[in-house]
């Protein structure tokens, strides 16, 4: 609405900070001119519009929302910020004081010169960005620098009360207090507040005057009529402070009203000075009473409180009109989440820091709340605690208290203003006529049970490979997570104990201006599965005792066996159900029954294992997944029913080369209305050593828990594997076979576990064996490549069957053992084998049984077995497949280890001369990871890499492990956003190659080809690069020329040869020489290394 004003003569008024005078109207002149922006602008007619709607001074926290778009420098924002926080109620602050407290260095005249450069540059920007906003200073100078003011003006988009001419036209004295008789039952919403500001700030808000409103008595209590808004009659009741007197005041409200809504409104304290300001507004998800406490033997005291939860659709609107309004330069920052409540007045920050400790979700406390929900418990009254921040529980006498509490009384009566504008709860029927609609519906679904949508099932029932040790006493319950930020360029969290996982995922489902995702990563075996489960249990236990928490629905991803079914929602979510729920393929489990489920809302849905898919996926099924399951978030037509559904996600970390490439694909790489505070994350951390002896004593009773944690402490990578649960699990359970190891002085890695795990359940199934136990792990390893070709992770047996057949047919021996045709007798047994293998799961679905490994981990040992015996039988066809997970490459590199043998390295070094599709891509994959961890490999120097396809490519060393990359042939390879650093790119050909966007950083790049143009491609640090007519280093040794050189296969020695006749061998990082060869007698014009790098040709 646009309000316009006839031009009559008006009263005046003083203005803040001024002393000319300005014309203001009578309310009788007010008229209402409709706009379709749907907001009041105070206005005295078009001519004077725009200079008298900025003539009020603007509170702080529009100001610092006005000032956050403009572009100061630093020090502007900084002056501008302390400005700022220092305006009283009435939105100014004297010249004197900003002298004393923002340039107390300067003298009067000085800081008088600041304000007026600051005040310049705050006009001028505002003006080239066509915004109403400036900033004001008394232009009377005589006055003195105490009664000179600054303040802050600009469109206010809050709408003030209807003008009523009429009525105000009516003397006090002769208003009659009419009745009639209701034709409904209209609403009625209470408000409770408890000092006079609080008061006075919400009759502001509600009737545009700070005097008091009409009064009704209730026996002998005194109410005010606050009019109505949204459909709602509006009370008020001015209480006494304390929990008690509150409850007491909202049980005697209740009584005589019966209202639908009751709402605590007013000031509280803040606990986070850096995060939180005077007038930001607390809405209470819940409400924590810290007095309830144990006193303990010691004279210690333990909390024993629970947090009571607020109406959920009181919350609701809370969020819903922050999200409308926080665009709005004048709307205040709004927090949601638990309010401590008790009847201490406090006034000391260590106490109130312990207060915070309290529960994770704290966003404040006060004195009232705790009474007011109390007294609505077991009523159908919705209760909420809608309180501002006045104080940080400390120095509560400042000179500005007073201050400070109409500032955030204000706030407060603002937001419940909105909440009730909204209208009546469930919708526009009041309650009586809700109750009877609710009832003839619940008749209907009587008489027709068809309309019915089927429950959902209890949480226990939704994987059938729930993990057992959640119901053992080996179960890890604090199992602790580092907070992570989605944001580009922050830092990775440094929590070092870190916080509850399930706790802390508990806390996000309670919360509901809580992100809608929420995603849990971690290493492999670091218990991401088990967190998952054991969250949406103790959701589904909380949830039974109270209903508005959200119903969690839980799908293991891992059940999905084929990448082809993860193409549809509906089919992914369809299959999780009918292969994975209990009971198997129940009729019920439709998409149809999810959406309903969703529809009763709220929700927690929980894809666990987002991995498991994306290793069957390239890069960019990888973003259409991610997109299909964030599609769970608008299933419904209704956005608000959307807003109750919550997303969780599990992934391993693993998956993603960088941290940075993690955080880019859970915000869809930017081409999704994903953001940084679109999640709330955890990455899970390592166990502790207090975690991991805990499970120790659990694991192995009766022995001695000492040496078994010493033996780990000693051991080299022991730590690393105790730390996750899994290969936890396998240390306890090869704990003597360690002890025994480590005597003999060997070495004791993951891929060693995993071995003797193999070992010992071949073993324990000996009496069952088909295939002989010899060849069963081959076979297994033959099962994990095929599989991993095929992008699946589970097979049905007549598959699995047809590999067997081809493995038999590849090798002459097994051919003489096994016949390729097998018989109905030699099916079943083998079927038995696999069906009753350890290492094996067997799924029943709809059509039929299938088999996947026992864990994702095994599948993974088993697929660098493959690779492994592929290098030891130098058959490198077998490497021809897209590139595996990571941990498929470091068990690789372990065998490659536990082998120790020279000949394995001369063989990957015989393999990189030649382009072979795949193969050669693996190869190099391989070598940058055994580059970085150690592990044995031919260096990559010389490796042919022409053409191939290698976009978004790392080739990363380190300072002290360069990555030799020394006369690698890239030529016409697209290597697209490829990172080179800390590499030797010496002699290397990548002519034609495509470097859009590529990064070149601190690599040594003599005589190195590049190609013609590389558009878009990035160098930093070049400082190691030289021309390519210049030498790079002089290093005295031969007396003549030199005619040839060549690299050792390892990287690490160089061999020159010379018209003096000599060869040297040379360390090529020091360029010292190592061994002179001097035998010639005549010159020398060529030198060779054999591949396993043990002798010279010259």
């Amino acid at each position: 609405m646009i309000v316009q004003v006839p031009q009559s003569s008006r009263p005046r008024r003083q203005l803040p900070g001024r002393h000319t005078q300005v014309a203001t109207p009578h309310m009788s002149d007010w008229r209402f001119i409709p706009d379709i922006s749907d907001r009041f602008l105070l206005g005295w007619g078009a001519a004077r519009f725009e200079e008298e709607t900025m003539a009020d001074a603007l509170p702080d926290y529009a100001v610092r929302n006005y000032l956050a778009r403009l572009a100061l420098n630093e020090t502007q924002v900084r002056q501008a910020a302390e400005i700022a926080g220092r305006l009283d109620s009435a939105g100014r602050v004297s010249v004197a004081r900003l002298k004393e407290e923002v340039f107390p260095t300067v003298s009067q005249a000085t800081a008088n010169t600041n304000l007026t450069r600051l005040r310049k540059r705050i006009n001028e920007l505002s003006q080239e960005l066509g915004l109403q906003f400036s900033m004001e200073i008394t232009k009377a100078k005589r006055v003195g620098p105490a009664e000179r003011h600054v303040w802050f003006e600009g469109l206010s988009a809050y709408s003030p009360t209807p003008a009523t001419p009429e009525l105000d036209a009516i003397p006090e004295g002769a208003l009659l207090d009419t009745r009639g008789v209701e034709s409904g039952v209209q609403p009625t919403a209470v408000l409770l507040t408890y000092n006079e500001h609080e008061a006075r700030k919400l009759w502001q808000v509600f009737l545009s005057s700070e005097a008091a409103p009409p009064e009704e008595q209730r026996d002998d209590v005194t109410y005010y009529r606050l009019g109505q808004v949204g459909g709602f009659r509006v009370i008020h009741r001015r209480s006494e402070q304390g929990p008690y007197q509150a409850q007491a005041s909202a049980a005697r409200a209740i009584g005589h009203y019966n209202p639908d809504v009751l709402i605590a409104v007013g000031i509280a304290f803040g606990v986070a000075e850096r995060k939180q300001r005077i007038g930001d507004v607390l809405v209470s998800r819940h409400v924590l009473d810290y007095e309830l406490a144990r006193v303990e033997p010691d004279g210690g005291t333990t909390h024993r409180g629970l947090p009571t939860a607020a109406a959920a659709e009181l919350v609701a609107r809370a969020e819903t009109v922050d999200h409308a309004h926080r665009h709005l330069a004048d709307w205040p920052t709004v927090h949601f989440g638990t309010v401590l409540s008790g009847a201490k007045l406090v006034d000391n920050k260590e106490y109130r820091d312990r207060l915070r400790e309290l529960h994770t979700t704290v966003i404040g406390g006060e004195m009232e709340g705790v009474g007011v929900l109390a007294a609505c418990a077991h009523e159908p009254v919705a209760a909420i605690v809608v309180k501002s921040v006045c104080d940080f529980a400390a120095h509560k006498d400042s000179p500005t208290k007073a201050d400070d509490q109409r500032k955030a009384a204000l706030t407060s009566a603002r937001m419940v203003r909105e909440i009730l504008a909204r209208g009546p709860l469930g919708g526009a029927v009041p309650r009586l006529r809700r109750e009877n609609e609710g009832l003839r519906r619940e008749i209907d679904r009587l008489r027709n049970p068809g309309l019915l949508a089927p429950g959902c099932p209890d949480v226990e029932r939704m994987s059938s490979q729930s993990d057992k040790v959640l119901a053992s006493e080996l179960f890890i319950a604090d199992v602790r997570g580092s907070r992570l930020s989605m944001g580009y360029h922050s830092s990775p969290a440094d929590e070092a104990d870190g916080t509850p996982v399930v706790e802390a995922m508990l806390d996000w489902a309670r919360d509901g201006s809580a992100p809608q995702l929420f995603a849990l990563l971690g290493e492999y075996g670091a218990g991401k599965t088990v967190s998952c489960q054991a969250f949406a249990r103790r959701l589904a236990e909380l949830r039974s005792a109270d209903p508005t928490l959200p119903m969690p629905i839980y799908f293991n991803l891992k059940s999905v066996a084929e990448a082809r079914l993860a193409e549809n929602l509906e089919v992914l979510v369809a299959t999780c159900m009918r292969e994975d729920w209990l009971p198997k393929h129940c009729p019920g489990y439709t998409w149809e029954a999810f959406r309903s489920w969703l529809r009763q809302g709220p929700c927690v849905v929980i894809f666990d294992g987002l991995d498991e898919l994306l290793v069957k996926l390239d890069a960019g099924g990888g973003q259409l997944l991610l997109s299909r399951l964030l599609g769970t978030l608008s299933l419904l037509p209704d956005a608000e029913a959307n807003a109750r559904v919550r997303l969780v996600l599990s992934c391993r970390t693993q998956y993603f080369q960088t941290l940075e490439k993690q955080r880019g694909f859970f915000r869809g790489n930017d081409r999704q209305d994903l953001a940084e505070d679109s999640y709330s994350a955890l990455t899970l951390l390592p166990l502790s050593q207090r975690q991991v002896r805990g499970y120790l004593e659990r694991a192995l009773p009766g022995e001695e828990v000492d040496k078994v944690v010493a033996l780990i402490a000693e051991v080299h990578n022991l730590p690393e594997l105790a730390a996750r649960p899994y290969t936890l699990g396998l240390l306890a359970e090869f704990a003597p076979e360690l002890e025994r190891r480590r005597a003999a002085g060997r070495q004791i890695r993951g891929v060693t576990l995993y071995g003797w795990t193999v070992e010992q359940w071949l073993a324990r199934d000996e009496a069952k064996h088909f295939i002989r136990p010899g060849h069963k792990a081959a076979f297994m390893a033959e099962l994990a490549a095929w599989l991993w070709r095929e992008r699946r992770n589970a097979a049905p047996i007549e598959e699995v069957e047809r590999v067997f057949r081809a493995w038999v047919r590849s090798d002459e021996d097994l051919s003489d053992i096994y016949r390729v045709g097998l018989g109905a007798s030699e099916r079943e047994r083998l079927e038995e084998d696999l069906r009753t293998a350890t290492f094996i799961a067997r799924r029943d679905g709809e059509r039929g049984s299938a088999f996947s490994f026992a864990h994702t981990s095994l599948q993974e040992y088993f697929l660098a077995r493959y690779l492994f015996d592929a290098v030891r039988a130098d058959q490198r066809q077998r490497w021809r497949m897209r590139i595996p997970a990571r941990e498929t490459l470091d068990f690789l590199g372990q065998l490659l280890a536990e082998a120790d043998d020279p000949a394995l390295a001369g063989t990957l070094a015989r393999w990189k001369g030649s382009y072979l599709a795949e193969a050669s891509e693996l190869h190099a994959a391989y070598a940058i990871l055994a580059n970085r961890e150690g592990y044995p490999a031919a260096s990559l120097a010389g490796i042919d890499l022409a053409g191939a396809r290698l976009d978004d490519w790392d080739f990363v060393g380190t300072p002290e492990r360069p990555l030799d990359l020394a006369g690698a042939r890239m030529g016409g390879a697209s290597l697209r956003r490829a990172a080179f650093s800390h590499a030797k790119l010496s002699r290397a050909d990548l002519g034609d190659a495509n470097l859009a966007q590529a990064i070149v950083h601190a690599c040594s790049a003599a005589h190195t080809r590049w190609p013609a143009a590389a558009p878009g491609a990035a160098w930093q640090e070049a400082g190691l690069l030289a021309p390519q007519d210049k030498p790079v280093a002089f290093v005295p040794g031969h007396t003549s020329g030199v005619t040839a050189a060549a690299w050792h296969p390892g990287g690490h020695r160089i061999a020159t040869t010379s018209w003096d006749g000599s060869c040297i061998i040379w360390d090529p990082h020091t360029g010292q020489q190592l061994t002179r060869l001097t035998a010639h007698t005549r010159a020398v014009t060529a030198a060779a290394w054999h591949p396993d790098g043990h002798q010279l040709a010259t």
